[in-house]
């Protein structure tokens, strides 16, 4: 998806304080011929899981299992360097009602594309934000990747596994289903996360505990 434009915000933030509650269906079905509408995208045929380029974002928003979503929040890529390697930081945070300092990251901030696939680093310490010290991997999605691939960091205790990678998502206004891989993460061997990425495009759709973060709309090049 290129060149998208983002909907009139004053609309969607409108529309977020219509939800009176929220149900968390079961994964949909997968691609069975006739049954489901036809993928947007090749799966393997984008250059990378995620395209980090200065002036490409995202917007997202968050909606707790038990509470009122979070209005939405435009996320743009930026980039860093570290020890002459190129980083992006990418920022997608739910900020806790109760105390509105305390944040909770639906993954790692700092990210780097490379062969293996798409890597997601944390400050060594939350004051370490200069670009002066190499952040650390904490996990790899990879991609492309066959089915049931394991990846492991020993250091950090994630292990990432590609369930699946023809699982049709529908977009949060439900207007538009996406093939996508779909990412388990556990650490120290207990689930941490899902992740649904649409290739070349978006993490349409990051699971985490209570929280279900969704990629409304990008723009990307």
């Amino acid at each position: 998806m290129k060149g998208k434009e983002l909907f009139p915000l004053a609309v969607l933030f409108s529309c977020l304080f219509s939800f009176n509650g929220c149900d968390f269906p079961d994964d949909p079905p997968l691609k069975n011929g006739r049954q489901e509408p036809e993928p947007v995208v090749e799966i393997d045929s984008a250059r990378s899981l995620l395209p980090l380029r200065t002036g490409n974002f995202w917007q997202y928003l968050v909606i707790p299992r038990d509470g009122i979503p979070q209005p939405l929040v435009l996320c743009p890529a930026t980039e860093t360097t570290y020890d002459g390697v190129t980083y992006y930081e990418l920022k997608y945070l739910y900020f806790c009602p109760s105390n509105y300092a305390e944040t909770i990251a639906a993954f790692p901030p700092v990210l780097r594309w490379h062969a293996g696939g798409l890597s997601f680093h944390e400050h060594l310490s939350p004051l370490d934000t200069a670009s002066v010290r190499t952040p650390r991997l904490m996990y790899t999605l990879p991609y492309p990747a066959p089915v049931g691939t394991r990846v492991e960091n020993r250091r950090s205790e994630y292990t990432v596994v590609v369930a699946a990678k023809d699982t049709l998502i529908p977009n949060f206004n439900g207007t538009a289903s996406y093939r996508c891989y779909r990412y388990d993460l556990s650490f120290r061997n207990r689930p941490a996360s899902r992740i649904y990425a649409i290739p070349g495009s978006a993490l349409l759709r990051i699971e985490k505990g209570d929280l279900v973060f969704h990629t409304t709309d990008w723009v990307v090049k």
